[in-house]
């Protein structure tokens, strides 16, 4: 697949909302998606019916390692901005003003792939995801690599502010790649990538573009890495994701109903494990949102022992019980799923390194 991989791994860490779940005798629309998981994959998310709390920002940021100390150190006037990696160690920060000028760097080959990756709440230039992303692309040695920093933007607080800057620096961004693709940015090698708040903003990203360029420009690839949830899904109004921000929109759902959406919002959306928390090997909700990233970076390797082979199936009920469609081998979750493919498919893991199960892991165990 040809794409400009803008790897919006936007590592979204979805900080926690401060509200409790409904019961089950409560209306479930009221957070969105919950009911609709539980009519199209045939049963409930695990947790609904407790009235269990879990969006809880000072537990996020807890299970992220960090302290409100470390976060009050981020300068709020740090601008986002666009760098390019020139290998695992090396690179060039751009301000968005000054973006097309990356096309002219040396290093930059325009005749390779092109991947932008946005992280997610409480990151930046230097959290894990971001690494090992960057870390992950570079072995390949056939793509540019742009990571969006925006960490004073994706700092707390959740709602009031790193959600409303999925928004603007998702516009901003959206005018920009613009920019650069009339200054000779490859289009169709182009891919975006983000991750919780990043899969998120790839959305914003990819319909600004088609709005700035009066529907000229349609990027082709945004693959979503369990796209945050909350502030997104569930309210009059809600802007999220959809199938129409891209000509193709892949989406890797691990922490469903809790930090990542609870609902297909792609062209092709792949459940692992069902899309639920716990995934295997996790103990708690920010390891099972994290995993999507984990399933990405593996699906990047060229010479991987076993691949994230997938079926399609109607629910992952359907999946457990063995009614699914026939087993194709091409079909596979993440960096190498092929060009064409929608509907729901499903697939179960390994609980560690290396995840990924090849053909066994679309027959449930």
């Amino acid at each position: 697949m040809r794409w400009i991989s803008v790897v919006l791994l936007a590592a979204g860490v979805i900080a926690l909302q401060a509200r409790r779940i409904p019961s089950r005798d409560q209306d479930e629309r009221a957070i969105g998606g919950i009911e609709e998981y539980a009519l199209v994959h045939g049963e409930n998310i695990p947790g609904m019916g407790r009235g269990v709390s879990v969006f809880d920002e000072d537990e996020y940021i807890h299970a992220m390692g960090l302290t409100r100390e470390a976060i009050s150190d981020i300068n709020p006037l740090d601008p986002p901005l666009l760098v390019l990696f020139t290998s695992a160690t090396e690179h060039t920060k751009y301000k968005f003003k000054d973006a097309v000028k990356m096309l002219k760097n040396p290093k930059f080959d325009n005749q390779k792939k092109t991947v932008i990756y946005i992280h997610g709440f409480l990151e930046g230039l230097f959290a894990e995801s971001v690494k090992t992303v960057v870390n992950s692309y570079a072995a390949r040695k056939d793509h540019n690599i742009v990571i969006l920093d925006w960490h004073a933007q994706a700092a707390p607080e959740y709602f009031l502010h790193a959600v409303k800057n999925v928004f603007k620096v998702g516009a901003d961004l959206g005018a920009v790649v613009v920019d650069m693709i009339n200054s000779g940015l490859s289009l169709q090698r182009l891919h975006i990538v983000g991750h919780s708040l990043g899969g998120q903003m790839a959305g914003v990203l990819g319909r600004t573009v088609q709005k700035v360029s009066s529907g000229a420009i349609l990027l082709p690839r945004i693959s979503a890495l369990d796209p945050a949830f909350p502030g997104f899904y569930g309210f009059p109004g809600a802007e999220h994701l959809t199938a129409n921000d891209a000509e193709y929109v892949d989406v890797l759902h691990t922490d469903a109903g809790i930090y990542g959406a609870p609902v297909d919002t792609g062209t092709v959306d792949f459940w692992p494990n069902g899309g639920l928390d716990p995934q295997p090997g996790c103990l708690i909700n920010v390891c099972s949102h994290q995993r999507s990233w984990w399933y990405w970076i593996e699906s990047l390797e060229e010479n991987a022992p076993n691949y994230f082979n997938s079926v399609v199936a109607k629910s992952w009920k359907d999946f457990k019980l063995g009614q699914v469609g026939q087993f194709d081998p091409d079909i596979v979750m993440g960096y190498s799923v092929p060009d064409g493919l929608s509907g729901s498919y499903y697939l179960q893991t390994n609980k560690r390194l290396p995840f990924a199960r090849g053909a066994a892991g679309v027959v449930y165990e």
